[in-house]
């Protein structure tokens, strides 16, 4: 079987980029050119909501995937919207009948403009639309990295506080908890109907056994384990302006979470997502 593409589908705040950012570093993943542009998230399949009208300005997300090659981005959206006819996505939510040749057609197009081998993009929030990935793409595979609520929860109040701009992280622990309930239920119920295609991948494990890990998720893709990938030899905190350990050394620690909630706030969110939380392990 062709291997196909590799998506990281979530879950947000929980180290989806640092996973990210370790694969692109595999000769597979690998892509031509900076590295900031290689590490957009391109929100493609979000974007499909919109794709029938895809014109100038076209989304923001995807140029910066297709590393600002504008040749290349024109062609693909122009590709899209005479695969889409006009037809946008039904109302009742489900993938539109053009879901697959859009699809297939960003896959083709990304893979020529970035130069890998093997396609990687990862988008937090597709985990949503899990489902239109596995149902278009029969050779894809979905990666999902979890994190305890509490965890997952200060990482977002903390975004909040160093990025004025990120008003999406500014959540109150019921709203955390239902998106942290919603999207963790999905992951959970693919592990467990396609464990071949979709896995999860916990971030205890990853950033305490960041090796290990990574070649488990290596030999799950169907790609040999290149050590020195887990690696940073020349950590620079001050690359990332909002997630400064995205260029550094996998590490355990990188905050503290008593900084952003006391104890019964933390007590609430265990409450909250205890369900999806326990499991995946996470029980105090």
């Amino acid at each position: 079987m062709t291997q196909g593409p590799v998506f990281i589908v979530g879950a947000p705040r929980s180290g989806s980029s640092i996973l990210y950012r370790t694969l692109l570093k595999h000769p597979s993943f690998a892509v031509r050119g900076p590295e900031e542009l290689a590490l957009a998230e391109s929100s493609v399949v979000n974007h499909l909501d919109s794709a029938p009208r895809w014109k100038p300005p076209r989304p923001r997300s995807l140029w910066l995937y297709f590393l600002g090659d504008e040749a290349a981005y024109s062609a693909f959206c122009d590709e899209v919207r005479k695969l889409t006819g006009g037809v946008g996505v039904p109302d009742d939510g489900s993938a539109p009948a053009w879901a697959t040749p859009v699809l297939e057609a960003f896959v083709r197009h990304a893979v020529a403009v970035r130069g890998c081998r093997r396609m990687l993009e990862k988008t937090p929030t597709h985990i949503e639309r899990a489902d239109w990935l596995l149902a278009a793409l029969p050779t894809a595979k979905l990666l999902f990295i979890h994190r305890h609520p509490v965890d997952t929860y200060t990482s977002y109040l903390r975004r909040a506080a160093v990025d004025p701009q990120a008003t999406w992280a500014d959540l109150s622990v019921e709203e955390f908890a239902e998106i942290y309930r919603r999207q963790g239920r999905i992951a959970q119920r693919l592990v467990a109907e396609v464990p071949e295609r979709f896995r999860a991948v916990s971030y205890e494990r990853f950033t305490s056994d960041p090796a290990a890990v990574v070649a488990e998720v290596c030999e799950f893709l169907g790609e040999d384990f290149v050590p020195e990938i887990v690696d940073e030899p020349n950590p620079d905190l001050s690359r990332a302006r909002f997630d400064p350990h995205l260029y550094g050394k996998i590490t355990t620690r990188t905050k503290d979470n008593s900084d952003y909630v006391d104890e019964a706030t933390a007590r609430k969110v265990m409450e909250l997502a205890a369900d999806v939380a326990a499991g995946w392990g996470y029980t105090g």
